[in-house]
């Protein structure tokens, strides 16, 4: 069998949750079936560990696609020309943009329809795109992945979609990610926060990921809990949310939060390890990766109450109205002041990890790409 599948999430660095997802499925994909060929189409230069082994075959398509108009002309021209040279009998696309402009049989996974539910948060031409294009996408796709079964109910309503149509494969967590001793959380205290217990953001400043009421809440815990704690942001620093930058550039404890960047898998889940509590309370999200990374690392967790999230988390995290500025800032300090309630969801969210593997989710999407073709 010939797969073709959309590569772009695979970026350079760290990629965001989609280019997680391709990662870790299809290097299990391709490693698992050695008889069948895979070629992995990118718009720019590509690292080479990124290429899983010798039955897949890379292949570059310039210009780079990075805004709306591009986006048609890459995927209804370019791709749609490599397309039809390589004949696939499939085409995957894990970030969910197909080529409506050939026959080829073609996999969608579409991770959540944030856009729809908030377009105001988007930038109009994406808005534009995204409403125009996904429904079609969703029509066209043979077979559609998603990761929850929030976002199956969710494509079923909002695109009139068969769930037959929709395979749900959760995501998961590098196995990298697992419990510190007491020792290893201190020294890297040390060097994240100057020995400060923190908590722990992991994501973009994008207006869905509500950072600006977080940043409120965490400068109320700092007014009516006097001590050291931090926030670590973990991602990229540029704030996307004009609003949510003005909330930090207001703030009292401003000096107490603290951004890294980006970081590679190994030291972030050490960061993820040494972390009092997890804070992500986006209010809406496909799935949810940083709570089973957390969970895999015996760290408790608070998180919204909305969309796909209770079903990620279960029992195991603190569930708050990501709307209010005070349940996120009273779950912060019960999961302070009550330690025999911090250990106790720890666990429970240690337990709750296991359910997740990324073997699995490999599993499911190849089962959804075979499916696609009969």
């Amino acid at each position: 069998m010939k797969i073709a599948v959309n590569a772009k999430a695979l970026l350079k660095g760290n990629s965001d949750g989609v280019g997680r997802f391709m990662h870790e499925t299809f290097s299990r994909i391709v490693k698992a079936n050695p008889e069948h060929q895979f070629y992995f189409i990118f718009d720019k230069n590509y690292e080479p560990h990124h290429i899983y082994g010798k039955n897949v075959e890379p292949i570059i398509i310039t210009p780079s696609a990075n805004n709306p108009l591009m986006w048609w002309y890459w995927y209804e021209v370019l791709l749609a020309d490599q397309l039809k040279k390589i004949k696939p009998d499939v085409f995957v696309a894990p970030n969910g943009f197909l080529s409506l402009s050939v026959p080829t049989a073609q996999v969608a996974v579409i991770h959540d329809l944030s856009f729809e539910h908030y377009p105001e948060l988007e930038d109009w031409t994406k808005r534009k795109y995204f409403h125009h294009f996904f429904p079609r996408f969703a029509e066209r796709a043979n077979r559609i992945l998603t990761v929850s079964n929030f976002s199956k109910s969710d494509l079923c309503g909002t695109y009139k979609i068969s769930p037959h149509k929709i395979d749900v494969a959760y995501n998961a967590a590098d196995p990298i990610f697992a419990p510190l001793t007491q020792k290893q959380i201190d020294d890297l205290r040390f060097d994240l926060t100057d020995g400060c217990p923190y908590f722990l953001y992991i994501g973009s400043i994008h207006p869905r990921k509500n950072v600006g009421r977080m940043l409120r809440a965490f400068d109320r815990f700092k007014d009516e809990v006097p001590s050291n704690y931090k926030l670590l942001m973990v991602g990229n620093p540029k704030f996307k949310s004009p609003k949510a930058e003005k909330i930090y550039r207001e703030m009292h404890h401003k000096s107490d939060v603290i951004f890294t960047g980006w970081l590679s898998n190994e030291h972030l889940s050490k960061a993820v390890g040494a972390a009092e509590a997890l804070i992500f309370v986006p209010i809406f999200e496909g799935f949810g990766i940083p709570l089973v990374e957390a969970m895999k690392a015996n760290v408790p967790i608070i998180t919204s109450s909305v969309t796909s999230l209770p079903e990620v988390a279960g029992d195991a995290a603190v569930l708050v109205d990501p709307f209010s500025i005070t349940a996120i800032k009273n779950a912060m300090i019960k999961m302070t002041n009550d330690y025999s309630f911090r250990n106790e969801m720890a666990a429970k969210a240690f337990e709750r990890g296991k359910l997740f593997n990324w073997d699995n989710t490999a599993s499911i999407l190849w089962s959804t790409i075979q499916n696609a073709i009969e």
